[in-house]
């Protein structure tokens, strides 16, 4: 069997199309920060990481590789630079990445602020239609994340 070139491998997985400036993202696997993997001589490594070295070469001793767009699934040398773990927590503290995010502003939010308001409007213990059952039923989420919310452990800050 006939070995692919990782260049050929890894270029098929990234989603070019939204153009040369804008964000390619990494359409295989990624954990759960978003960021993509790809085996490369049997290690997984970070496709971000392998797209910076691609195309400019090995970063020098010590450096690892930084998005620009704050995008974990971008792949885009254009968006990607190379620094130290010093940097890249710089970035992280300008770009407000180290501020918990509550409510909307999580990305793994399932809720809304006006569905909370409704639901916290709505909720009566027990009941068939109104219980936290039947309304995380109703809006497709889990019923321990809108218990939750409804009556108060999450979404504190409405």
């Amino acid at each position: 069997m006939k070995k692919v070139p990782i260049e050929d491998r890894f270029w098929s997985k990234v989603d070019m199309s939204a153009g040369e400036n804008e964000c390619w993202p990494w359409k295989a696997s990624r954990d759960h920060k978003g960021y993509g993997w790809i085996a490369v001589e049997r290690k997984m490594r970070r496709a971000h990481t392998i797209a910076y070295r691609l195309v400019n070469g090995e970063p020098p001793d010590g450096h690892l590789i930084r998005h620009t767009c704050d995008n974990p699934p971008c792949c885009n040398p254009k968006h990607l630079l190379h620094g130290t773990k010093v940097d890249n927590g710089r970035d992280a503290s300008e770009r407000n990445r180290f501020n918990p995010r509550y409510g909307e502003l999580n990305p793994r939010a399932y809720l809304t602020e006006e569905i909370v308001k409704e639901c916290r409007k709505r909720y009566v213990p027990c009941d068939r239609r109104n219980g936290v059952q039947a309304m995380a039923r109703e809006l497709g989420v889990n019923m321990e994340t809108l218990r939750d919310a409804v009556v108060g452990r999450s979404w504190k800050h409405i």
